[in-house]
């Protein structure tokens, strides 16, 4: 099976903390990928958020989800979106049971 890359998100409505969890699939050794914006409810204006300036990324040891870190707490009135962005796809279909493990490499 080939695998498309596949745009996995989270949105929160703010409250007063700094930390929000997300659950997708990540990288460990690219949190730069783990993405943020910010949208005013009201208006609907978003806001990309930029990494260390605004945010950090850890991702969890097996690269299953993680934590997002807000340099700045924001109210009810603004929704986070996290998101993971990549151009990693893989556009060869592997079969199973032979001595390259698809699995392996669609993980």
């Amino acid at each position: 099976m080939s695998v498309d890359t596949v745009t996995r998100k989270v949105e929160y409505t703010m409250s007063p903390i700094t930390d929000y969890t997300f659950a997708f699939r990540a990288l460990t050794s690219a949190p730069t990928d783990i993405k943020c914006k910010l949208t005013v409810i009201a208006t609907g204006v978003v806001s990309a958020l930029t990494y260390t300036t605004d945010y950090t990324a850890v991702i969890n040891s097996n690269g299953i989800g993680g934590t997002v870190t807000l340099v700045t707490t924001y109210g009810t009135t603004h929704k986070l979106t996290i998101y993971r962005e990549t151009t990693d796809l893989q556009p060869s279909d592997y079969n199973n049971y032979n001595q390259f493990p698809a699995d392996t490499v669609e993980a």
